[in-house]
């Protein structure tokens, strides 16, 4: 019956495809990610489980801000909106500079313009796929590096491109969105590399550096670095026998990564302007390992779920019972050069995954450039994932070609003896603590993991030990079966996998933001909220907020926030930052306390409705139960958007400003950080105002009328590329109260225009181009 249906489905298929086998294989790879994930790919309603909580609350929102980014990119009028985001914190400069949009990745945009065309309950399912399309690509490029480069057969290399891309170490890295583009690439990065060495063609290197250039515009820029290490590491084992090999090896590297960073110039170059200006993680060797893998992972390997059910680090490398064995019969193959490399890099990547536990981080962060500048080192295990599942490929060819190995059923023996020895022993323990009113749920997910690893193992055995008297491809089909269903165990049951928040929900506005929302959009305030109701779909909503997220905060923020805040509620209820931001209303389920001061009023306090629930979510990560109440408070004595002062300050650093600004009226006075000289005020604050007439992402417009010389106050970030025009002409902006802008104003009636012009976006984008078109010229003229 499955016969026939197969040749059914064959029969369908253009004549073509029937007769391209290859073809058939890489339709394959689209279509398993999606039979393994089908609960998360399920629109009906019935089975909808979604990805953990960093897709939720970070990855999906940004996709949601990608696609309106697209939508006013398309609509022309609006395009430049697209450029600054004023939603979150007192502003953040967004496409080029900020990483999780990844607007320049062609993947990540061809997605964004897909979902503009859906509604928006149906974009969830194309974020989600936006990950699973890369296990997909994965897949497909270590498909295609084994049978083109190391010229293994169809099978074999299709059997190693599934051990990849759903293993562990894959599905792991696919759930942070962003950085899978990294482990999906590296294999076509690899393949073109190998073949400009082996063709002695530079061609191939100029391609292999667009392919990298697509990382950068990525934005996750450490997999540029980590890529670079592992191909280099590779092509070394490969080809170097001599002073001219190592010269080939070190140009087409060199030319792969100049050409790809030229490429990327209109990602890069925002990006290293705005990491000058924000704050991360420190550099140092203890920073840089944070994020490592831990010892026990490797534990993973032997007993997956273990680990990772519960507490602990996540099932990483998990490449099935049957990778496992292929892998130990690799080892009969050792002899071969490009068995030992894959071995020793194995092995290699993963000391390095372990961070600081090892003397190889060390070594590395001493002798790499930028290394210290990445700290999730715990994705330095997709290439020991790698360099395993090209080994089962040669494992599954030692079985083909040599004789059964005389030694395995005594190693399977004994391992299995041990195995059931061990499962034994952990029940018994069980059932004993139970006794006692001391049950384990560690003991119970040992347990679990035991078995369901032998489950596959014994099977996967016999098909070993038996499989010659077996029609060989009855024996392909039943071995890729039992991997997958293996794999896909894997899937349902990782703890980094399948949470029950309904990201549309979380990140959704609630009724009671709802309310207050159009009257915050009209008076163009800010909110602030302790929980994460809408910390991070602002944007999307159209609220304007204190906080967000973003990997890099700028500094001068980070350091006027931190200098106010306060554990309990964030932000103390008479802080002088709730003015300075222009917050009107908090929103909070701890209630201040019952003394008020002066301008802050309790609005009302409503219970989250049932409908509501998943939408607060304390900073912790604890969901905030359904009929909690949210209070709400106004702040009446806010600073409006703009203002006018008649009293300044001068300073030349923002630390100094803060001191100042503890001792000073900030209704009427500003602090200005400059080291050039200011002029002379003489404002009568009573006649002098301001009023936003226009409020667009990257173009404000001011009426102001200012009695004698004042100073115009824009509570909006301070940042490179913002420049002021005062009635048309050009006009200085100043860093005021450490992150606001501000510009002089002389005696009278004035329209202020501040208007964002990214230079570096721009020049970033024509070198991009140049590069590119000069890269395509110059592939086309080598042979």
């Amino acid at each position: 019956m499955f016969k026939r249906f197969f040749r059914l489905v064959v029969s369908g298929l253009p004549k073509s495809l029937r007769n391209n086998k290859e073809l058939l294989i890489i339709g394959l790879f689209f279509l398993l990610p999606i039979v393994g994930f089908w609960r998360n790919m399920d629109t009906s309603g019935l089975n909808t489980v979604y990805f953990h909580v960093d897709f939720l609350g970070y990855y999906y929102p940004d996709y949601l801000q990608g696609v309106e980014v697209v939508k006013a990119i398309l609509s022309v009028i609006h395009a430049s909106d697209a450029l600054w985001d004023p939603y979150n914190f007192t502003g953040f400069p967004l496409i080029g500079a900020l990483d999780r949009v990844s607007l320049f990745y062609p993947v990540r945009f061809i997605f964004y313009l897909i979902s503009t065309l859906l509604p928006l309950n149906l974009q969830v399912f194309c974020a989600t796929y936006y990950s699973l399309f890369h296990l997909s690509l994965a897949g497909i490029f270590t498909y295609l590096f084994l049978r083109k480069c190391l010229g293994l057969e169809p099978f074999p290399a299709f059997l190693s491109g599934i051990i990849y891309s759903l293993g562990g170490s894959m599905i792991y890295v696919g759930i942070f969105a962003n950085p899978i583009s990294g482990p999906a690439l590296f294999p076509l990065q690899l393949l073109l590399l190998y073949k400009s060495i082996e063709n002695k063609s530079y061609k191939y290197a100029i391609f292999s550096g667009l392919v990298s250039s697509s990382l950068l515009l990525g934005g996750y820029t450490a997999f540029f670095l980590h890529n670079n290490i592992f191909i280099a590491f590779l092509l070394f084992f490969f080809f170097a026998k001599d002073l001219r090999s190592i010269v080939r090896i070190i140009v087409s590297l060199l030319l792969a990564n100049v050409c790809g960073i030229l490429v990327s110039a209109v990602s890069l170059l925002p990006a290293f302007e705005l990491q000058q200006l924000a704050i991360r993680q420190h550099l140092d060797i203890r920073g840089s390992a944070s994020m490592s893998m831990e010892l026990r992972g490797i534990l993973n390997y032997l007993l997956p779920y273990y680990y990772g059910s519960q507490s602990g680090p996540a099932v990483i490398g998990y490449i099935s019972a049957a990778g496992l064995i292929l892998v130990a019969l690799s080892v009969k193959l050792i002899r071969q050069r490009v068995v030992a490399s894959f071995f020793i890099s194995a092995f290699v990547f993963a000391l390095l995954s372990l961070g600081n536990l090892t003397f190889m981080h060390q070594a590395a962060y001493l002798f790499i450039p930028f290394y210290g500048y990445f700290r999730f080192l715990t994705f330095v295990h997709v290439y020991t994932a790698f360099s395993l599942s090209v080994l089962c490929g040669y494992g599954y060819i030692y079985l083909s070609r040599y004789e059964y190995p005389r030694n395995m059923d005594t190693w399977v023996r004994n391992f299995s003896f041990l195995f059931i020895l061990i499962l034994f022993m952990t029940i018994v323990a069980n059932i004993g603590l139970k006794s006692m009113g001391k049950g384990s749920s560690d003991l119970v997910y040992l347990t679990d993991s035991i078995f369901l690893f032998f489950l596959f193992f014994i099977p996967f055995f016999l098909l070993v030990r038996f499989g010659r008297s077996i029609n060989p491809k009855m024996l392909k089909i039943s071995l890729v079966t039992l991997v997958l269903i293996d794999l896909f165990t894997l899937i349902t049951r990782s703890a980094f996998i399948n949470s029950d928040i309904d990201p549309r929900i979380f990140n959704s506005e609630s009724s009671i933001v709802r309310k207050y929302s159009p009257e915050m959009r009209k008076n163009l305030t800010r909110a602030y909220f302790l929980e994460a109701t809408n910390r991070f779909n602002s944007a999307v909503v159209g609220i304007y907020q204190t906080e967000g997220f973003n990997g890099l905060t700028l500094r001068d923020y980070n350091l006027l926030y931190n200098h106010y805040q306060e554990s309990d509620w964030g932000v103390k209820p008479d802080s002088p930052l709730l003015d300075i931001l222009a917050v009107q209303y908090i929103f909070t389920s701890k209630p201040f306390p019952k003394n008020l001061p002066d301008g802050l009023k309790l609005t009302e306090a409503l219970p989250i409705p049932r409908e509501d629930s998943g939408r607060f979510v304390s900073r912790n990560g604890t969901a905030v139960p359904a009929g909690t109440p949210i209070y709400v408070y106004e702040n009446t004595n806010r600073h409006p958007m703009a203002y006018v002062v008649g009293n300044v300050v001068q300073t030349k650093t923002s630390e100094e400003a803060l001191k100042i600004m503890d001792n000073l009226d900030l209704q009427k006075s500003a602090v200005v950080v400059t080291s050039n000289s200011i002029p002379q005020l003489d404002t009568q604050n009573d006649y002098s105002y301001a009023n936003v007439y226009s409020y667009k992402n990257s173009n404000i417009r001011i009426s102001a009328q200012s009695k004698g010389k004042s100073l115009l106050v824009l509570s909006n970030t301070y940042y490179p590329g913002w420049e002021a025009y005062i009635d048309g002409k050009s006009a200085q902006i100043l860093k005021t109260n450490v992150t606001s802008r501000g510009v002089f104003l002389t005696d009278g009636q004035h329209d202020v225009e501040f208007r964002y012009v990214p230079k570096t976006l721009y020049y970033g984008g024509l070198i991009s181009l140049i590069s590119l078109a000069v890269s395509l010229v110059v592939a086309k003229k080598i042979k």
